[in-house]
């Protein structure tokens, strides 16, 4: 007989990750939008590595979100419990890089915590997958 609770925590945080991976795709894409913006405004002003890094965190941000929702959509229905795992420590490993480079950078405290709320529900996600595939 199947454990409800573990049931019921890994479908709760892949209806999570499916409603996360719908925000950073919008998060990614409006970003994407100003930073389209920016990047042609500020073309030869000599922040050539802030467009670059710039770049690189939309890049990231929008596959994140991709995989997110995906991942959750196939553990919703319990199949791609590999795919989440790999996707929740891919996760894990991409906002503990965001978050170092945050504190470096001297971001608010809210992309901070925001890159902190996201390794949290990675995390919760990753023990719902491991347990799943437990049973």
């Amino acid at each position: 007989m199947p454990n409800h609770r573990t049931t019921g925590l890994l479908t709760a945080m892949s209806i999570v990750m499916i409603v996360v991976g719908c925000l950073q795709l919008a998060g990614g894409l409006i970003t994407a939008n100003i930073g389209g913006l920016v990047t042609i405004a500020g073309a030869g002003s000599g922040a050539e590595i802030l467009v670059t890094v710039g770049i690189m965190i939309i890049v990231l941000s929008l596959i994140v979100g991709i995989f997110s929702l995906v991942s959750g959509i196939l553990t919703l229905q319990r199949r791609g419990l590999g795919f989440g795992m790999f996707v929740s420590i891919a996760a894990i490993v991409i906002e503990l890089v965001f978050m170092i480079v945050f504190l470096i950078a001297g971001s608010d405290t809210s992309a901070v915590a925001m890159c902190l709320i996201s390794f949290v529900i990675s995390i919760l996600y990753l023990i719902g997958i491991v347990r799943a595939r437990q049973m």
